[in-house]
């Protein structure tokens, strides 16, 4: 899936140096007489060593990479060989241009937060995860900055953001910014569902209707557009912000976010006395829940 988005997998060493394995607070395991300095412990995560491939990639020639590994981290949490932990993971980082200037595309696409997003949301979604939230991190201990935990079904299975610039600094890469991903392999695996289901197709109409609401700059619009799934019974077939505006005359610290709810029942061709009474229970509950007021 990863590869069909475009991605390159790459396998890393799992030894690293003492001042890369550092750069984490994350207790690292010594390896007992190393061959040299630069494998002096296992690694505690999968970001340096594909940041040094990307590194390695920029200084021949070819910033722009997408790049992922799975494999194992190891961390010291106790004394002793018992206090070894082992944890599967799978980790990605995209630098540079995803596209370059050409002429079908105008302007170069940098990469940027909000493409890795998009790329993990399509991942997931080929995966068949539904529901995926994407909630702020204050702090992250696994190298991210503006970071995000991914979480399916109230479970956390990864984090995302910008990786922090103290990686570059440690192991002298010229790296610009960076922006990458990371799973619990075992966690993911787990949750995914793995069989296809067949779902025949339903000759009923669509119905749409969009609602557009007031709310304060700081409330995440994927947390209301959760809320409003959640609370669409079983005829809200989907809904998806569409644009965001901002403006003094709404308030300060105000935007106004519009939704588009799509409605289709498998049963029977929907009415409004079928719609309007679930648009009701949602407009009460957003508006309650987040203060927001229907524009």
């Amino acid at each position: 899936i990863l590869t069909g988005l475009g991605f390159n997998q790459v396998f890393n060493n799992s030894l690293q140096s003492k001042k890369t394995v550092i750069t984490l607070d994350i207790p690292a395991v010594k390896v007992m007489n190393p061959l040299s300095d630069t494998m002096s412990h296992l690694r505690t995560s999968l970001l340096p060593g594909l940041l040094e491939t990307a590194d390695y990639n920029l200084k021949n020639g070819t910033p722009d990479v997408l790049l992922f590994e799975w494999g194992n981290i190891f961390c010291q949490e106790k004394p002793g060989l018992k206090g070894i932990v082992e944890k599967f993971q799978l980790t990605g980082i995209i630098h540079g241009n995803l596209n370059e200037k050409s002429l079908h595309r105008i302007n170069k696409r940098p990469a940027s937060f909000l493409i890795l997003k998009g790329l993990v949301d399509t991942f997931l979604t080929r995966l068949k995860f539904h529901n995926v939230a994407f909630n702020s991190l204050k702090e992250n201990e696994l190298g991210f900055l503006n970071s995000f935990t991914i979480e399916v079904a109230g479970n956390t299975i990864g984090y995302m953001g910008d990786i922090s610039s103290k990686f570059s600094s440690n192991m002298l890469l010229d790296l610009g910014q960076s922006f990458g991903f990371q799973f619990d392999l075992n966690q993911l695996l787990k949750l995914s569902e793995t069989t296809s289901q067949y779902k025949p197709v339903i000759n009923f109409p669509l119905i749409q209707r969009d609602l557009n609401f007031v709310m304060d700059e700081k409330i995440q619009v994927g947390k209301v557009n959760s809320t409003i799934q959640n609370n669409g019974k079983n005829i809200l077939l989907k809904s998806e912000p569409l644009n965001i505006f901002r403006q003094k005359s709404l308030g300060k610290e105000k935007k106004s976010v519009a939704f588009n709810l799509v409605f289709q029942s498998s049963s029977k061709t929907l009415e409004d006395k079928d719609v309007n009474p679930v648009i009701d229970a949602i407009i009460r509950v957003v508006s309650k829940k987040y203060s927001a007021k229907l524009r």
